[in-house]
């Protein structure tokens, strides 16, 4: 389920268990090592794979950790991508987040489309300061304050189809959505515009892609010593169209909770 570009891959100590088993929902629970082709490890990571009742969505958590004593120092890669394959039989269509609504993409014989989202100014974090500051961005400074890579663009295999490089302007709740006349899926990752750098890939062989530390970046990702960082995204499937994957991401970006006033529900549910 989780890919990491060359050379890294998942390393074969990789454990797989049960960790929550309904009945409301369950969770499977993924940690292991990422190491490269030669088998040096590089840096560790935890990933979980939530399922509900009744529900067609599969949400998946991704923390990686650069906090193993036995490897005290920087970690530097190019990337980690989730990915998974749909069948969404014939004419598939590629819808994708705009800051102004959404861009409607026909995919033909091996199109693919992507969204990768630079830095925005969504506020989560304090840029101020200058090249030579301790602070080390995903995307690295072109000056005081400023990112060598800003706004986001969207870009098929034809070249780019929508680019702003403004980091005002940016799709509130990021979201790619693949879906032909079988059924298709939504692909957000939660809070796509405050954990830049972030990319949504769509294919018209079925692949969808979620670049929680995307390849598009341009520039490798430096995990300082101690580290953790953890990215969710939704993957919801549906059959034909689907419902509005806009309001799906947003529900993703927005989730509501609840509870009974009556515990013995809960006693009686297990959950």
């Amino acid at each position: 389920f989780s890919r990491i570009t060359s050379p890294l891959n998942e390393n074969s100590s990789t454990s797989v268990t049960i960790e929550e088993n309904g009945p409301a929902r369950a969770v499977i629970l993924a940690e292991g090592t990422l190491a490269t082709n030669a088998g040096q490890k590089v840096i560790d990571f935890t990933c979980r794979i939530t399922a509900r009742a009744g529900n067609s969505d599969l949400e998946v958590t991704f923390t990686v950790r650069n906090a193993n004593i036995q490897r005290p120092q920087h970690t530097v890669v190019e990337g980690i991508e989730l990915w998974i394959k749909t069948r969404t039989g014939s004419n598939p269509v590629a819808r994708i987040s705009r800051h102004d609504g959404m861009q409607t993409l026909p995919l033909g014989n091996n199109d693919n489309a992507w969204i990768h989202q630079a830095y925005s100014a969504a506020d989560t974090t304090d840029l101020s300061g200058s090249p030579s500051s301790s602070y080390k961005p995903h995307i690295p400074y072109s000056g005081s304050n400023t990112l060598a890579d800003e706004g986001y663009r969207i870009v098929t295999n034809d070249g780019t189809v929508f680019s702003t490089g403004n980091e005002d302007l940016y799709p509130q709740h990021g979201f790619g959505n693949l879906a032909g006349d079988s059924g298709g899926v939504t692909v957000a990752i939660r809070q796509m515009p405050y954990f830049w750098p972030a990319a949504i890939e769509l294919r018209e062989d079925g692949l969808v892609g979620a670049g929680v530390f995307s390849l598009r970046n341009g520039w490798p990702y430096t995990f300082s010593w101690r580290q953790h960082e953890s990215r969710s995204v939704l993957f919801s499937f549906h059959r034909g169209v689907g419902p509005d994957p806009s309001l799906q991401a947003k529900g993703f970006d927005l989730p509501i909770g609840g509870r009974v006033t009556d515990y013995k529900h809960y006693d009686d549910a297990r959950a």
